[in-house]
């Protein structure tokens, strides 16, 4: 796995894989999985630290993506629904 972050916006970028995006999934608002056309993750897009902190901690502290998404649809519907924003929210260990 590689991280990229952008000096510029804040944003991360979590690159699992090498491969051709061929569908970016909108799990939340500011946060994307790449995907391939197999469905294989390629990475995880955070558009600002805010985000991959909230998402985390909106996952209790740890997710799994499934290998591979065969059905963005259905993957995109189980994800838990998003409490209110809370101020100072973060990692939270599992």
């Amino acid at each position: 796995m590689q991280l990229y972050v952008d000096s510029e916006t804040g944003g991360l970028y979590m690159k699992l894989r090498d491969g051709h995006v061929h569908d970016s999934l909108a799990v939340d608002e500011g946060v994307y999985v790449d995907v391939d056309l197999a469905g294989r993750v390629l990475g995880v897009e955070f558009l600002s630290m805010d985000e991959f902190s909230e998402t985390v901690a909106r996952f209790g502290g740890t997710q799994n993506i499934p290998e591979p998404i065969e059905d963005p649809d259905e993957f995109l519907a189980n994800i838990p629904e998003i409490p209110e924003r809370v101020e100072g929210a973060g990692f939270v260990s599992a």
